[in-house]
């Protein structure tokens, strides 16, 4: 592999699932080349981002969900019975390379689990190629892969609308065949339940010296953007994709070890509602009344909506859209329907970032309503007759305060994950209508500017694509 080479491959899908379904806050758990990925998106409500990673040797591709919220990489076993694994699944007869450990896996999302045993083989991204990479090859899945866990979708547990769709796409749906983990090593199930600690993927793209930034960076684009409209890279970062300069934020450790990293997640302040209709003041909602206890928010592209505690959500859509007729809740759902003209007012919510005890300004990521009102029936909220607020309540459970902040917000920022320095950064996403420390994205304006240069060099690009469901 030349080492100066872009090496473009490969899809980021949209799924029909609700990636934030995918979420497990389990109590103590929670390249030389550049890779880019595209995300290509047809109309759509809940995005699952997606790659297609090939295993073993020789090659077996599967569609994979990326996913910051989690650490592992699983996929389907040719032992796995297609009613619970309706595509493609791995034969490890017919790679030279698969070493079968025997160890049982087994990982638990909010809507099902899946089950199997951990395995070595190569993993190849883009041409890349991860050699011994561990993964679980999963013999039983329930209510991930199939339609059968559709009535409880949604994040931690919860449901989601269901969307319109005709007999036709729905025979074309991408085939989502498991998950790719973008989270730390502690985060891995293996380091969760007491075994031997090991390097999910994008550690050992590292480690192997395959990438040789110790980065990988994520822009999603719009929501409704239609083919491929967003990427990441391994290894680098995209200056054209974002607006000002990058502003780091430190990664928040596991509660009970201040040496442990899980999530990629920062301190929480406060969110504030900007400019709402009907007020003059903005509105602003500390996390915790005690300003010694720390809130923090898991940025993870896994999950589609937004999820804060119940008193929170319904403050902010109350804030939002408190009007007669301006919103309500679904009970079966755990969600919020919103009138679909309040993605046309120009108010924001912010969410405040940074360690309190800094005494420093915190970071500042500031989104436009119009990427919170997400339609259900039409392809943009402008047309649509019933949309969907993109924050939800969180169940009530275990979940301390641990807040997941899915795509309705992330899409707004250029987000820049540095395994080394254990810190994530954050800009205006150019296009999207949002702001980093008050800095704005304007639509098809102004110039990128990196204050830590550009890494095109020596990086794996991974163009992503969002596939979505009419």
């Amino acid at each position: 592999m030349q080492n100066d080479t872009l090496i473009t491959a490969y899809t980021i899908t949209d799924f029909i699932y609700n990636s934030a379904t995918l979420k497990s806050l389990r109590p103590g758990r929670s390249i030389e080349c550049t890779f880019t990925s595209s995300f290509k998106t047809e109309f759509t409500v809940f995005h699952y981002q997606t790659v297609v990673p090939s295993i073993g040797s020789p090659a077996q591709e599967f569609t994979v969900t990326l996913d910051t919220g989690s650490a592992d990489l699983w996929i389907p076993s040719i032992s796995c019975p297609t009613t619970a694994c309706p595509h493609t699944r791995f034969n490890p007869a017919l790679s030279s390379t698969f070493v079968n450990s025997n160890k049982p896996f087994s990982i638990q999302y909010g809507i099902g689990t899946a089950k199997g045993t951990f395995a070595t083989d190569t993993v190849t991204i883009a041409g890349a190629q991860v050699t011994h990479q561990p993964f679980g090859l999963a013999s039983s899945t329930s209510g991930i892969l199939t339609t059968t866990g559709a009535s409880t979708k949604g994040g931690i547990g919860h449901n989601v609308p269901d969307q319109p769709s005709s007999s036709s796409n729905a025979n074309n749906r991408p085939k989502c065949n498991g998950i790719l983990g973008l989270g730390y090593p502690s985060l891995t199930v293996a380091a969760t339940d007491n075994k031997t600690m090991y390097n999910p993927v994008v550690f050992n793209l590292l480690q192997q010296k395959i990438i040789h930034q110790p980065i990988f960076s994520i822009y999603m684009n719009k929501e409704s953007e239609l083919g491929w409209a967003g990427e990441v890279i391994f290894g680098g970062v995209d200056p054209s994709k974002y607006i000002g300069d990058l502003v780091y934020l430190p990664v928040a450790t596991d509660p009970s070890s201040s040496s442990t990293y899980t999530y990629w997640r920062v301190n929480g302040q406060a969110i504030t509602v900007k400019g709402a209709e009907g007020t003059t003041t903005d509105q602003t909602f500390p996390l915790f009344s005690n300003a010694s206890t720390r809130g923090m928010f898991i940025l993870d592209t896994g999950t589609t909506l937004t999820y804060l505690p119940q008193p929170l959500a319904q403050s902010l859509v109350s804030a939002l859209a408190g009007g007669i007729g301006g919103y309500q809740f679904d009970d079966q759902s755990q969600t919020y329907f919103i009138d679909c003209a309040q993605a046309s007012t120009s108010a924001t919510v912010e969410l405040h970032m940074g360690p309190m005890e800094q005494h420093q300004p915190p970071v500042t990521l500031s989104v436009p309503v119009s990427n919170l009102v997400i339609p259900l029936d039409a392809p943009t909220a402008q047309t649509a007759r019933r949309c969907l607020f993109g924050v939800a309540p969180l169940q009530q459970q275990a979940t301390g305060n641990m807040f997941l902040i899915g795509d309705s917000f992330l899409r707004s920022a250029y987000l820049v994950f540095d395994m080394a320095q254990n810190r994530i950064g954050l800009a205006a996403a150019k296009g999207l209508g949002g702001a980093v420390n008050g800095v704005p994205s304007y639509p098809n304006g102004g110039a990128a500017s990196c204050s830590q240069g550009s890494f095109w060099a020596f990086s794996l690009v991974l163009l992503i694509s969002f596939l979505g469901l009419v």
